[in-house]
């Protein structure tokens, strides 16, 4: 598949294209081992709630400010567009194995009505994250324990309201910081 199309299908994303780019092999074994935990009853849905979090470390860098500044559109409508990108791409590689994991075990089909909020809301978490600590100075974002402590109130159900309490400070905290760098554009 040339470049451009690999870029425009995962939605000119550059968290996602370099994350393939960086680690087409680590992308093929994990679409496999997904395959492979699909016969098994309740193990696809908890192993595809595992992708979700593995997909989370494509979060883990920042992309150059040009990159921010092209679409040129504010904070708030920047952030939305990052998170439908990260939805579509996942969901749109996972859904597949999560119809052929409900076909082969109808009865772990409640675990769908789990997997995906979930997986959605760790997706739309790091996102905000990420962003909230975005600094076009720094290459590497590292994450802070605050925010590592809030992904995992997303596998651990005891931490779920400081995963909520989290992902409100930092929707509020990412949209005042890239207000800092982007242009109003809305």
């Amino acid at each position: 598949m040339r470049r451009s199309n690999m870029i425009r299908i995962l939605g000119w994303s550059p968290e996602w294209t370099a994350a393939l780019r960086r680690h087409p092999q680590a992308a093929a074994g994990l679409t496999a081992g997904l395959m492979l935990c699909t016969p098994v009853p309740y193990l696809s849905f908890v192993a595809l709630l595992g992708s979700a979090l593995l997909c989370a470390g494509i979060y883990g860098r920042n992309e150059p400010l040009q990159l921010l500044l092209l679409p040129r559109m504010g904070a708030s409508r920047l952030l939305v567009g990052k998170i439908r990108t990260a939805w579509r791409n996942y969901f749109g590689a996972t859904l597949p194995l999560a119809v052929a994991a409900t076909a082969f075990h109808p009865r772990a089909a409640w675990m769908a009505a789990l997997w995906l909020p979930l997986a959605a809301w760790a997706l739309a978490y790091v996102v905000l994250a990420k962003y909230a600590r975005y600094d076009p100075a720094s290459p590497a974002s590292s994450a802070s324990p605050a925010a590592r402590s809030g992904l995992a109130g997303i596998v651990l159900p005891p931490l779920l309201p400081v995963t909520l309490w989290l992902t409100i400070r930092y929707a509020l905290d990412a949209e005042r910081n890239l207000d800092r760098y982007l242009y109003d554009y809305d």
